[in-house]
């Protein structure tokens, strides 16, 4: 802008090749005339004002249009359960959120090309709007807002004040949970269990001329409490949902338990992993518990860090062999044997690792490239690696015995542990020592 007592022909001197970015920062589709004769009606005030209002536009970062990307919600990305298995309903939230979160771009980029062709994640663009599934916190408020919102409809209808108490929420969440669904199974517990409860509440007689009732939960049953005094609290007959378990007997309870916490104290002492969750009672007859581990920090393995790698694979059967004996290591055990197996195998054959450089094949009638006259050495040195890694796990395992009973106890009473769970048992059994440098002598 020029002087305002210039001529009116050249008060408004506005390259053209700035027009489109000005009238981008307006935000209006105005002409050249239409700004001209705008301006014409302010007096200098009035312009600095405008002129003001116009750089504080520029300054505001400008919305993102997401209207062509694909939007993305991350339930099954990071390949916490395959298809055609049932989602584990025991997975914790939080360890789900967090698991996605670290997924990265690179991350995405890999899921999709493993769960879609590559043609098909060439036609889905480069643009993604990706939303991480729900955790613990988001899950506990919608819950809450949900339950708040039906007794409120529910007590309208009955010219009672209904309440719902954070201990029956709380059971609620922990027995309806499954991760990989978000809130929905939660939102339908509740619909289906506050109405049968508050029915079965507005019924007893102590509640037929109180004006408000609160249902909760006293750890074994739903109660009902009348905040009126001299009404004593009593118990609801209908039975809440639980979910389904297979670990009735408590020997097996007691064995899933020594198993994963073998797992975890030599996953975190040897491997340098860090557990998320461990869980003991499972709802699948196939998995009797499982754990769910942070991310590795570092890709790079060497023959250090691969001896504690395979100590870790067997450290449930290590600790079973502990408690139980050598005669009562249990089948459980199958899975953790073939991963380790074939980690040393590979490590020896393919990588370097071994006493010699060479790429030896699978077998001798393997297809693919490889030496295939030393098999029989490079077997034996990966059976001497699990040599080696059986022993640092039981040495291991007898050496943080306190630890490994107090996981088990944990385990027994709860079922499953999150990561502040697993870390303050490490606190209280190891004085906040949990991760020492790896001894492998």
């Amino acid at each position: 802008l020029s002087d305002m007592d210039a001529d009116p022909e050249e008060r408004w001197l506005i390259p053209s090749h700035s027009w489109e970015w000005l009238r981008d920062a307006l935000g209006r589709g105005m002409s050249m005339l239409q700004l001209e004769y705008e301006l014409e009606q302010l007096d200098g005030p009035a312009t600095l004002a405008w002129v003001e209002a116009l750089l504080a536009r520029m300054r505001t970062p400008p919305l993102l249009d997401g209207s062509k990307a694909l939007v993305l919600v991350l339930g099954n990305l990071d390949e916490l359960y395959v298809g055609g298995k049932e989602p584990w309903p025991e997975m914790d939230p939080d360890v789900l959120l967090r698991r996605h979160r670290q997924l990265g771009t690179a991350g995405v980029h890999q899921a999709l090309l493993e769960l879609f062709r590559v043609e098909q994640v060439g036609r889905l663009g480069t643009d993604h709007i990706v939303f991480p599934p729900m955790g613990r916190e988001t899950v506990t408020l919608l819950l809450r807002w949900e339950s708040d919102a039906l007794a409120e409809r529910l007590g309208a209808g009955c010219g009672i004040r209904l309440t719902v108490g954070n201990a029956l929420l709380a059971h609620l969440q922990s027995e309806a949970t499954i991760a990989v669904l978000g809130a929905r199974p939660l939102i339908e517990a509740v619909q289906r269990v506050l109405p049968v409860l508050f029915a079965e509440a507005v019924g007893h007689p102590a509640v037929r001329e109180a004006g408000a009732v609160d249902l909760d939960w006293d750890g074994r049953r739903a109660v009902a409490r009348v905040p009126d005094e001299g009404v004593a609290s009593f118990l609801l007959r209908w039975p809440l949902p639980a979910k389904r378990t297979h670990t009735e007997d408590p020997e097996d309870l007691r064995r899933y338990a020594v198993h994963e916490a073998g797992h975890v104290v030599c996953g975190e002492l040897l491997a340098g992993r860090k557990a998320l969750q461990v869980c003991a009672r499972t709802s699948q007859e196939r998995t009797g518990g499982f754990v769910l581990w942070d991310r590795d920090t570092s890709p790079v393995i060497t023959r250090q860090r691969a001896i504690g790698r395979l100590a870790a694979l067997l450290g449930g059967w290590a600790a079973e062999r502990m408690i139980f004996g050598a005669d009562a290591v249990s089948t459980g055990c199958q899975g953790d044997l073939q991963m380790a197996s074939n980690m040393a195998l590979d490590l020896v054959k393919e990588t370097g690792l071994g006493n010699d450089r060479l790429f030896h094949a699978e077998h001798p009638e393997s297809p693919g490239p490889g030496f295939r006259t030393r098999l029989a050495d490079v077997e034996a040195q990966a059976s001497a690696w699990l040599a080696e890694a059986e022993s640092l796990a039981l040495r291991t395992v007898e050496a943080e015995r306190p630890l490994v009973d107090a996981l088990v106890a944990k385990l027994q009473q709860q079922g499953s542990l999150g990561p502040d769970a697993i870390a303050a048992v490490f606190l209280a059994v190891r004085g906040g020592e949990v991760r020492p440098a790896l001894q492998l002598a």
